[in-house]
């Protein structure tokens, strides 16, 4: 969650403040709040989209704003816990001397989804590496070697899932052998993305300038009438 504070930033400005009554304090402060909020959730969605493998409706899906009223000032942009599945960042998997990807492609006509299938040549070392290998930040692909994609034959037009043997403790993945059962593979959660400071710290920082100007500006425009 984000936290803005209004600060007071000059005498001028605690005159004017002192000049309105309790209603239109109130209504500076839930439109400088509610704009704040705005600025950081834009500024959220946009900065997931630069440097994750994020579709913009899945970042619109999982993020909760809360804004401010007039009977509670407060605000917050928090994101969902649940995790995503590792299918979703542009898997790739080795198969023989190919690198194969799937992807799901929506028909305009059916509106129906259905998963198209690509090969290239394999590289040495991905043929010796094997496994598949994913792209969650933009640019940089990691490989899973002993991971596997498989789609599901019941339902063609929207699932592929990465597997491997094990199990998820403590939120992290454990590697098992052969005759464990099989885990859809997940990653981080928008929340944990959120999280990450450089992307916390930025989003608080511009929400917070964005906060101060709009309750200046909001005290200025009510004294006036």
């Amino acid at each position: 969650m984000i936290q803005v504070t209004i600060a007071h930033s000059s005498n001028g400005l605690n005159f004017l403040q002192r000049q309105l009554d309790d209603k239109n304090l109130k209504k500076a402060s839930t439109r400088a709040l509610n704009k704040a909020v705005a600025k950081g959730n834009t500024l959220y969605r946009r900065m997931i989209s630069e440097h994750y493998n994020i579709k913009p409706t899945h970042i619109r899906s999982s993020i909760i704003l809360k804004k401010a009223t007039y009977n509670k000032a407060e605000t917050s942009i928090s994101g969902n816990i649940r995790p995503l599945s590792l299918s979703r960042f542009n898997p790739q998997f080795v198969n023989g001397r190919s690198v194969i990807s799937i992807r799901s492609v929506r028909n305009r006509e059916t509106g129906r989804r259905t998963l198209q299938q690509t090969a290239r040549n394999a590289s040495r070392n991905e043929q010796a590496g094997g496994g598949v290998s994913i792209e969650i930040k933009k640019g940089s692909r990691k490989v899973i070697p002993y991971a596997f994609l498989t789609k599901s034959q019941a339902n063609t037009g929207v699932e592929k899932q990465i597997f491997a043997r094990g199990k998820y403790a403590g939120g992290k993945f454990q590697k098992a052998k052969e005759r464990f059962p099989i885990t859809a593979m997940k990653t981080t959660s928008v929340f944990g993305i959120l999280t990450h400071d450089p992307i916390q710290k930025k989003i608080e920082t511009e929400s917070k300038e964005t906060l101060q100007r709009e309750f200046e500006r909001q005290i200025y425009l009510l004294t006036r009438r």
